[in-house]
């Protein structure tokens, strides 16, 4: 088995990883790559010249929307853009998942900052449905509807507010690294429809929907732009959280994207049992390269359970209870074989088409 000589990926998470001459994966290599990149924005103070050109857009009663979760990294987007004095819409989609140290992180960061936070709360008896049919689908990236949603709510504002400017938590520095074959594409409403029709049909009308053609239409009619913060600064997660309780009197939830009490359960126990899947290989590699962990103690924290058993069952019967299934129900679900996404209908074949057509076009 190919292991490489710098991170945790080896050939057993990807089989068609590949090594440089010193042993040092493909993933490592692409993250140095866009870290250097990262590095020249950051000299050339382009973190300041973003702002300005937010600054200067003036197309709204808002500067600028930013997708909050009261995770680490979009909370302390929050704060920078409030140290540079801009008017900020956030928006939050509730999906019946978040923490209470979520919702009390997400109070505490509107209260401090002043900046609006809107929250679009989902219809969470038809959302759970539709989880269940994820599940049901036995495909890996059961957590597509969620992000789905999170993406089409910031959407859905900025065109009804016309807001042009959307601002991320996302980083290099700590979730450069992901396996393409354990996500699926986020943007693949068709697909969301598919696996809930096959399996509960559960009503998605009022869900925030997000296809490929809305997505180009309203970047092209908007003219979007992207800003990604932490990528023009040093960010280091472990000084920002510092900061962050300092100053909001901020909780830390412990581990990456445990914002969510499912993508806890996801993560920490659907993915490894039923997947032999561990995301924690992909986020401690990016903490290695990124220079906040050394391999050792990356491996160290690799060793460890991913969750305190007594946690993990009282997590169990909480997540099984709002999914409204039996232990032995989510067990028999949990037999079935392993689906591909391919096997679902897709927004991909179509989106192929659509990039040939916008090509013509240019």
């Amino acid at each position: 088995m190919g292991s490489c000589s710098n991170c945790l990926i080896n050939s057993s998470v990807d089989s068609k990883i590949q090594f440089d001459k010193k042993g040092v994966c493909n993933y490592c290599l692409s993250y140095y790559k866009a870290h250097n990149h990262s590095q020249q924005l950051i000299a050339k103070n382009h973190f300041q010249d973003q702002i300005q050109s937010i600054k200067r857009s003036n197309n709204s009663s808002y500067d600028c929307i930013l997708g909050v979760s009261g995770g680490t990294d979009s909370s302390y987007v929050a704060y920078l853009l409030k140290k540079e004095g801009l008017n900020v819409l956030m928006v939050h989609c509730d999906n019946g998942w978040d923490t209470e140290i979520a919702v009390s992180n997400l109070k505490k960061i509107k209260e401090i900052t002043g900046f609006d936070l809107l929250i679009r709360k989902m219809d969470t008896a038809a959302f759970y449905a539709v989880q269940r049919s994820f599940l049901k689908a036995r495909v890996v990236d059961i957590e597509l509807l969620s992000d789905h949603v999170n993406i089409a709510s910031i959407y859905e504002v900025a065109n009804q507010k016309k807001i042009p400017w959307i601002v991320t938590g996302e980083n290099i520095n700590t979730e450069f690294f992901m396996p393409q074959h354990w996500v699926h594409n986020k943007n693949d409403w068709q697909q969301i429809c598919a696996i809930n029709n096959r399996f509960e049909k559960a009503d998605t009308s009022s869900f925030p929907k997000l296809g490929p053609y809305k997505k180009y239409v309203i970047d092209q009619q908007l003219r979007i732009n992207y800003f990604k913060p932490l990528n023009y600064i040093d960010y280091n997660k472990d000084d920002a959280t510092k900061v962050l309780k300092k100053e909001f009197d901020w909780q830390d939830h412990g581990g990456k994207h445990f914002e969510s009490n499912f993508t806890v359960f996801f993560q920490c126990y659907i993915l490894p049992e039923f997947f032999k899947v561990d995301k924690r290989i992909a986020h401690l590699s990016n903490l290695i390269c990124s220079g906040i962990l050394s391999r050792k103690k990356a491996q160290q924290l690799l060793s460890e359970p991913t969750l305190p058993q007594n946690k993990l069952k009282y997590l169990k019967k909480y997540i099984l209870s709002k999914l409204e299934l039996t232990e032995n129900e989510f067990i028999d679900i949990m037999a079935k074989p392993i689906s591909s996404h391919s096997n679902y209908r897709s927004h991909f074949v179509y989106n192929k088409y659509l990039q040939k057509v916008i090509q013509a076009f240019k």
